[in-house]
């Protein structure tokens, strides 16, 4: 049986189209990385050459050799950052066009049962975290396990003793990043939940806001929102409390252990066994290996965050809509003659719930003006949402010009249907741009440049 990836796992075919951008800012990241790793070691030259040798000149070459360096890795800092950026920011906007593609296909349905606030919570807070993690987050990992292992190399070649002082915490930093991640992963998945209600909430008021105005239910609304806000702080509260015990562990033990290398090295160079020089560079190689066990512990936990995420950006990708195109598609004659008929069409919005519409037998000739009379919630409604096929019906079958509406091409049925909704949408944008949002020559009618 075949493991399935991991969300984030998921996001690999995304950075393919850039494995060009990619390879140079790893190759920049490992150079500067290089750089990091040689700096210990041509500071051990510049004390043992101050206090051991007295050769002033050999201090001032080291030095200038020193800025060189630092100047060099500065450009290769700065290439390998906008490079790993810039491709983080084009792989989140594909990622952002596709969810949105995908949402905006979904049958009506699907946003009857969903709420919009949090689709576009998801749209907008999820993604970001993805962004922080391809820009910052995966260059970091880079970096710190560069140093991590090229720190052990070259302590061990150093001095093996204090090596093995040095990495004696890594145990309990590894115990420590995987107890505090389940629960940082567990606990920021509450915080965007959270998050996620408080946008539902904020988007069916402002949404329906005639409605909670005629009614005087500012209060109420304010009331709720506020409510969420409040599960909010609480559950980023919890966060943060995971958080702070984790980089507290990791603080203690992570110098910890670098105040027991100075006292040993310390006492082995009043024993002569050890030069300054030596035990200055270790020390800066022990401070790498600390600091970059923290760093990857720290962004295990961003890991966790992000792999939440990913989660719930992935499913909504995969979503699928429940009506779909057929897959050998027909298409309406044209002119499109408009005989509609109802045979026999029965309806429920879900499998769960009982028939809204039963047995309805309806037929309309072409040039025929029908209307359907009703007491609200009889279902004329539904019967009208039915022949464009934002619902399918559950029995029975709907025909136009002869062809069950089920096996035309969806753009061609519903290109084929006027709709005038009972109370009018505008979208942002000038009247202009409303007119031709029904088709390029209805925007065109009325106006001229």
């Amino acid at each position: 049986m075949a493991r399935r990836s991991t969300p984030l796992a998921r996001l690999l075919p995304r950075l393919r189209p850039h494995r060009g951008a990619l390879a140079v800012a790893g190759l920049c990241l490992i150079l500067s990385g290089s750089v990091a790793l040689a700096f210990p070691q041509i500071v051990r030259r510049m004390l043992d050459a101050a206090f051991i040798s007295g050769n002033s000149s050999s201090l001032n070459r080291i030095a200038l050799t020193l800025l060189g360096m630092f100047a060099v890795q500065a450009m290769l800092n700065f290439t390998q950052v906008y490079l790993l950026t810039s491709t983080a920011e084009r792989i989140i906007a594909k990622l952002r066009r596709d969810l949105f593609e995908s949402l905006i296909h979904l049958s009506p349905g699907f946003f009857t049962d969903s709420r919009v606030g949090e689709l576009t919570s998801r749209l907008s807070a999820d993604t970001a975290v993805l962004q922080t993690v391809l820009s910052t987050n995966l260059s970091e990992f880079a970096r710190q396990s560069l140093l991590l292992v090229g720190g052990i190399v070259l302590l061990t070649l150093t001095h093996p003793a204090l090596t093995t002082t040095t990495l004696a915490v890594v145990p309990v930093v590894v115990g420590a990043s995987v107890l505090f991640g389940r629960m940082l992963r567990k606990a920021s998945s509450g915080v965007q939940d959270r998050v996620a209600e408080a946008m539902g909430t904020a988007d069916e008021a402002f949404s329906q806001i005639r409605t909670v105005q005629s009614f005087t239910r500012e209060e109420t609304e304010i009331a709720r929102y506020s409510s969420h806000i409040s599960e909010v702080i609480s559950a980023a509260l919890k966060r943060a409390r995971i958080r702070a015990g984790f980089f507290g562990v990791l603080t203690f033990f992570g110098f910890g252990s670098v105040v027991v290398v100075l006292w040993q090295g310390g006492r082995m160079v009043l024993a002569g066994t050890l030069t300054a020089g030596a035990l200055v560079s270790f020390l800066l190689y022990a401070i790498y290996v600390a600091g970059a066990i923290g760093s990857l512990a720290s962004l295990f936990g961003a890991y966790q965050e992000a792999v939440g995420a990913a989660k719930r950006v992935f499913e909504l990708l995969e979503t699928r809509p429940v009506v779909q195109n057929p897959a050998a598609p027909k298409f309406l004659p044209s002119p499109v003659r408009a005989a509609l008929e109802l045979h026999d069409v029965g309806f429920r919005y879900a499998d769960s719930l009982p028939e809204v519409i039963q047995h309805v037998s309806l037929s309309i000739a072409p040039g025929e003006v029908v209307a359907l009379v009703g007491p609200s919630g009889a279902g004329k409604t539904t019967i009208a949402s039915l022949i464009p096929r934002f619902w399918d019906v559950t029995s029975g079958s709907i025909t136009l010009d002869g062809t069950d509406i089920r096996e035309l091409d969806l753009r061609d049925l519903r290109g084929a249907i006027g709709i005038v909704p009972q109370e009018p949408a505008l979208f942002s944008g000038t009247v202009r741009e409303n007119i031709a949002f029904v088709g390029r020559r209805a925007g065109e009618a009325g106006f001229s440049d």
